[in-house]
């Protein structure tokens, strides 16, 4: 009985016994600014770098070059985030998979972004 009781309570919140619901549109406007509010603060706090470093496993070349061309300019441009990029493309130039050439590449970014 007390879960039965408990359900009604919880339909209540939902039904309406006080002019409290509301409509279909308003509901679905609801929804869409709380995902847009929620939305917003978690991409404040995403470092918008992480999203580019994700294109250096790209297999197109072009991409990869694109990406390490953005890395170089945050980190030169934002000091909060040039030891994270750094550190992210030490570790890229490190792995096993990376082939020479890519490898180079990075090398070359990081020299020039440690230059500054």
């Amino acid at each position: 009985m007390a879960t039965q009781s408990l359900f009604k309570k919880f339909m209540h919140l939902f039904v309406d016994s006080k002019g409290n619901d509301i409509s279909k549109s308003e509901a679905i406007n609801l929804q869409q600014k709380y995902i847009a509010d929620s939305c917003s603060r978690s991409m404040s706090s995403y470092p918008p770098y992480l999203e580019i470093a994700k294109q250096l496993d790209s297999p197109k070349l072009q991409i990869f070059n694109a990406a390490l061309y953005y890395l170089e300019q945050i980190a030169n441009n934002e000091s909060d985030y040039s030891a994270e990029i750094v550190n992210l493309l030490t570790i890229k130039s490190k792995l096993k998979k990376m082939t020479p050439e890519r490898r180079g590449l990075i090398l070359q970014t990081l020299d020039k972004i440690n230059k500054l």
